[in-house]
């Protein structure tokens, strides 16, 4: 599937001036917030396939697999600097900033069963690099969180009709979300956030 998505007034962060009057004196200060965007544009393709294999014979007829891809292309975003003085390449550098939140390319996998009163689920979804936020208070500069996959699980099995049990997992493979800091390709590390494995078990009753 194609589509196209003219964007406008969206928010986003900079820096706004804040002037302070103190002992009869002007202070004026940077203010990081957010704010109405100008216009944008979002277009790209979304290719998705999902099937169960149910001619398959005995047991193998309970498999299935989903999976997806979206290729994403956007512009408009921050025009304003990010840096609290007007030269003229912290302008510029702004103004080329994508929007923020939307990785140019994504994809999940899952392997599915559903047979015998199992279902279960093993989805790997990854997406690319993409800018988090184009002003961070504490540095007035975009950061931008790199490429992140990660693997999800759960397995239940339902009884006596009303029932079911089971286990679900996020992050099996305990990844770790890094994030850099800059403008171009200089993107020095800024942060890192450390989401763990979690391991839930459940046991439903449904009427």
């Amino acid at each position: 599937a194609l589509f196209h998505k003219d964007i406008s007034n969206y928010f986003v962060s900079g820096l706004v001036p804040v002037t302070v009057t103190r002992n009869g004196l002007p202070y004026t200060f940077q203010l990081t917030s957010y704010m109405n965007g100008d216009k944008g544009k979002v277009e790209g393709f979304e290719l998705g396939y999902q099937q169960f294999y149910d001619s398959l014979p005995g047991f193998l007829s309970g498999f299935g697999l989903a999976a997806n891809y979206t290729k994403l292309y956007n512009s408009g975003g921050s025009s304003t600097p990010n840096v609290p003085n007007p030269d003229p390449t912290a302008v510029a550098l702004s103004a080329g900033l994508p929007l923020e939140g939307m990785s140019p390319d994504s994809y999940n996998v899952q392997l599915m069963y559903e047979k015998y009163g199992i279902s279960t689920r093993l989805a790997y979804n990854w997406r690319s690099r993409f800018l988090l936020t184009s002003s961070a208070a504490n540095v007035n500069q975009p950061v931008w969180s790199e490429n992140y996959g990660q693997l999800d699980g759960s397995l239940f099995y339902s009884f006596l009709d009303h029932y079911k049990a089971g286990i679900q997992a996020t992050n099996l493979l305990n990844q770790t979300t890094f994030l850099d800091a800059g403008y171009l390709n200089f993107h020095p590390r800024y942060d890192y956030i450390q989401t763990d494995r979690k391991i839930s078990f459940i046991l439903r009753a449904q009427w």
